[in-house]
């Protein structure tokens, strides 16, 4: 086998490692995304006090899809 051939198969494998990181992140990402929302209210109250986030949420009409979400995948949650 030359150089230009182990080189190319590297370069191959490296290719594929990069798909399947990014294929892994993608599935994380999408799988997180519902909570993004949750995360964001948290951090406003925490911080600033307000409600803005849960507003906006009804105002596009999520927040009570989002509110039954939250209370099967987080009982704990009030």
């Amino acid at each position: 086998m030359s150089r230009a051939e182990s080189s190319q198969e590297n370069a191959e494998r490296g290719g594929y490692t990069v798909a399947v990181v990014l294929a892994i992140l993608l599935i994380v990402g999408l799988l997180l995304l519902p909570f993004v929302p949750l995360l964001l209210a948290l951090l406003e109250t925490v911080t600033l006090g307000t409600r803005r986030v849960e507003g906006f949420c009804e105002s596009i009409g999520i927040h009570d899809e989002l509110t039954a979400l939250y209370r099967t995948l987080l009982p704990w949650i009030k």
